[in-house]
């Protein structure tokens, strides 16, 4: 029905200049090999389209990968739901008459970029496609990219050398690291894990509905090698972990990055997000906050 919607507006406004967004993520979200059920319907709805994008950038961007489930514990699965995949299509007639605009994003699929890249490439076509021409000739001028900036249109090039803090990824979502396993079982990283737990119970201290939280068990314990930048070793005094545990009660499983600083006197922290990598259903059902929700489990009394 959306797709039918999308390309009627296609139809209807092909004389004009024209902006649209169909957000399919129903058919994915929780599945994890549903994917191949919309490939009949999004190859036939490109095809009727075809006609009325003789003028149009194309962009096919997916949701987030699959955030709870089995394969959310593996290397994989992480990589899946920290890196959505986006496709970029130049109408047919501008990838032949201007080379250097298709050479620029065929280079450009090969470095990091994110959504705030999108958004700048968006801001692009508004402000400066007019014409392909002008899109083209500026490259010949373009300065290098400066890493200062964190969105860069698609349309120029990107850094060719850009971490995830240049990015403005926080570092729980960043996949440009090198990870170390560590034992579970070693003292470090049981005290990384309770220091996640700690940190839980923290954010959840003002919901007096909500369980305090227990470290039932560490799930995967490795260290970071690079800091998100990709920039330099950590220095001997800070150490970061990629954490993931499982609490009581109710058998939730979090993941998160643990900074562990050697100072004077040790510090552990949380500085960001906390992901939760299993389904909690209806646990949570006693708080509304969002973020909150999941990490609660609601007492019954």
């Amino acid at each position: 029905m959306l797709l039918d919607y999308v390309g009627q507006f296609l139809r209807r406004y092909s004389d004009r200049p024209t902006f649209a967004i169909g957000w399919l993520a129903e058919i994915t979200h929780d599945w994890l090999n549903q994917g191949q059920v919309a490939d009949a319907d999004l190859a036939d709805f490109f095809n009727r389209a075809r006609p009325f994008l003789t003028n149009t950038v194309t962009v096919l961007v997916s949701d987030h990968g699959l955030r709870f489930g089995d394969i959310r514990h593996t290397r994989l699965g992480r990589l899946e739901e920290n890196m959505p995949a986006m496709v970029v299509a130049l109408p047919d007639h501008a990838a032949d008459r201007y080379p250097k605009l298709l050479e620029t994003l065929q280079r450009n699929a090969a470095l990091l970029a994110t959504h705030y890249d999108l958004h700048a490439t968006l801001l692009d076509l508004v402000d400066n496609g007019d014409t392909w021409t002008t899109l083209e000739r500026r490259l010949a001028h373009a300065r290098p990219p400066s890493t200062a900036r964190r969105a860069h249109s698609l349309l120029l090039p990107l850094p060719q050398i850009r971490g995830c803090a240049e990015a403005d990824i926080p570092d729980i979502y960043c996949v440009c690291q090198a990870t170390v396993r560590r034992d579970n079982n070693e003292t470090e990283t049981l005290r990384a894990g309770q220091a996640l737990v700690d940190e839980l119970n923290r954010r959840l201290a003002g919901e007096q509905r909500c369980a305090t939280l227990q470290l039932d068990r560490l799930l995967y314990a490795g260290e970071l090698e690079t800091d998100a930048d990709h920039a330099q070793q950590p220095t001997s005094a800070t150490r970061r972990y990629l954490i993931q545990v499982q609490t009581t009660p109710g058998s939730g499983h979090f993941e998160a990055i643990v900074h562990h600083r050697h100072h004077h006197r040790p510090q552990w922290t949380v500085p960001e997000d906390i992901s939760r990598i299993n389904r909690y259903g209806n646990q949570s059902f006693c708080v509304d906050n969002a973020v909150l929700k999941k990490y609660c489990f609601c007492q019954k009394n």
